[in-house]
């Protein structure tokens, strides 16, 4: 975020609306910017489909051109915390975009070198709003966009598990680990905590995504603690999981 001379430039805001098929991510800059839209918030790479497309538009709301820069990185994690490094392993065509308003830029994203792999790999391809500022006439924030979009490389036969271990129970306080035992990433959007008579008693919401191998402790906020034998849903980005849970 830039704050210029202590005036308070143009707003922005960030909407996803989520379609049967399709999800956008649009991201809308006032009077100071331009805006632009993407029409996919992640995307996947095969053996079977090497290169995947992204659509970027300009709706041009401001009669204002758009200039974009990528920049790739590589995605792993170690302790369950995101590590990122710059990586070269894709092919991003064009790297820089000037979309004119009320156009759209086909980006195309390919795998560089593709091989069999037996565990997915993952990146984030980084789309830096680097359009000039415009003399300021009114307050607000002034802020560069900077979109990160997840891409992943999965292997010939995906699996998605995890494994889940209660760690502690501090009031209303339930703390689980979740433990990636597959082949691919799972992202835990929701997780509902249900007892046998399917009553709502906790719950889990943020989005965390656990990478092979890697853990990473889940915090629920609980309703009801004094039954132990749960059923827990999982909405994921692959498939919704069913786990029995047991509170010691």
């Amino acid at each position: 975020m830039d704050v210029s001379r202590s005036k308070i430039c143009s707003s922005f805001a960030i909407s996803v609306r989520w379609l049967p098929m399709l999800i956008l991510l649009l991201v809308t800059i006032s009077p100071a910017y331009a805006a632009y839209e993407v029409d996919k918030v992640r995307l996947f790479l095969s053996l079977s489909k090497p290169v995947d497309t992204l659509k970027v538009s300009n709706p041009g709301g401001k009669d204002k051109p758009v200039s974009l820069q990528t920049r790739l990185m590589r995605w792993t994690q170690k302790n369950g915390q995101d590590v990122y490094e710059p990586s070269n392993d894709l092919i991003v065509s064009p790297p820089m975009m000037r979309i004119p308003p009320k156009r759209t830029q086909l980006l195309r994203v390919g795998w560089r070198a593709p091989t069999p792999i037996q565990t997915e790999k993952a990146y984030r391809l980084y789309m830096q709003d680097i359009s000039p500022f415009t003399p300021l006439s009114e307050t607000g924030v002034r802020v560069k966009i900077k979109l990160g979009v997840p891409i992943f490389i999965l292997p010939a036969a995906p699996i998605y598990r995890l494994n889940w271990k209660v760690d502690s129970l501090s009031g209303k306080t339930l703390k689980m680990t979740a433990n990636n035992v597959g082949n691919t990433h799972v992202q835990v959007a929701f997780a509902t905590l249900t007892a046998p008579d399917n009553h709502k008693v906790g719950n889990y919401s943020g989005g965390a995504y656990i990478f092979p191998g890697e853990s990473k402790q889940l915090t629920f906020t609980m309703t009801d603690t004094s039954i132990k034998n749960l059923k827990m849903s999982v909405d994921t980005d692959s498939a919704p999981m069913q786990v029995d849970i047991r509170i010691p």
